[in-house]
């Protein structure tokens, strides 16, 4: 019930949120865990990238209970049952490998253009722009009568004018530096949150003890991968 949703997670009424968990949640893969408060359902649940799916073995099925069972998510969802599933592969190859958007007849919209930025988290957006430009473009080729590819290529004129095209070429290079770097989020989110707690636990150790003990846990990660992956970050979104 919306009341249940409200209350477990502290919203006002007629309004909803978007939790997403990177880390753990995913068993360390690229990728992330979500749960997203819908008028009287949740939406939940995990996803990573195919290749490292079949590189480490991790059943997907397996990866979403687990994440269903953490301590900070399952009492989120005490009481509730799945109503529906589904699956879906979603193209992250953005702007570098974006298709032919239009042909004599045809214009290509949403994530089977590519149009996802997995940076920001967003896709189904990008998609509503994109076919709203689509029918832009579909209604000035009605008005001439033409549908060649000539006439729709207007559709890519629209884009290029537009966020969709513009964020994507921003970070046009972050898929390929995030597939570089499989260890992104195994490595980064256990020390941070490792170093975290050993800073905010009330324990009785002077500060000057839990300063080296934080100096010792970061020492752990290699100063030449961390430099790599700094700058290779720099580089890719500047």
């Amino acid at each position: 019930p919306s009341g249940t949703i409200e209350d477990r997670f502290n919203l006002p009424p007629g309004l909803g949120t978007a939790l997403e968990i990177f880390g753990e949640s995913t068993s360390n893969l690229l990728g992330y865990g979500f749960i997203y408060t819908n008028r009287d359902t949740l939406s939940v649940g995990t996803g990573a990238l195919l290749e490292d799916l079949i590189r480490t073995g991790v059943n997907v099925n397996d990866m979403l209970d687990r994440f269903k069972r953490h301590p900070s998510i399952a009492p989120l969802l005490a009481g509730g049952e799945t109503v529906e599933y589904s699956a879906h592969l979603i193209p992250e190859g953005g702007y570098n490998r974006m298709p032919q958007v239009y042909a004599d007849g045809v214009v290509v919209v949403g994530d089977a253009a590519g149009f996802v930025n997995p940076l920001n988290r967003e896709g189904v957006n990008l998609a509503m722009l994109s076919g709203q430009m689509a029918a832009r473009a579909i209604v000035e080729a009605t008005g001439r009568g033409d549908f060649s590819a000539a006439t729709l290529s207007r559709y890519r004129e629209l884009l290029e004018d537009s966020v969709v095209i513009k964020d994507l070429y921003k970070i046009r290079n972050v898929t390929d530096f995030a597939h570089a770097r499989p260890h992104l989020l195994a490595d980064y989110p256990d020390l941070i949150s490792e170093m975290a707690r050993a800073y905010l636990t009330v324990d009785g150790k002077p500060k000057a003890e839990k300063y080296r003990s934080l100096a010792a846990m970061a020492g752990r990660m290699p100063k030449r991968r961390l430099a790599g992956d700094l700058w290779g970050a720099i580089k890719t979104l500047r």
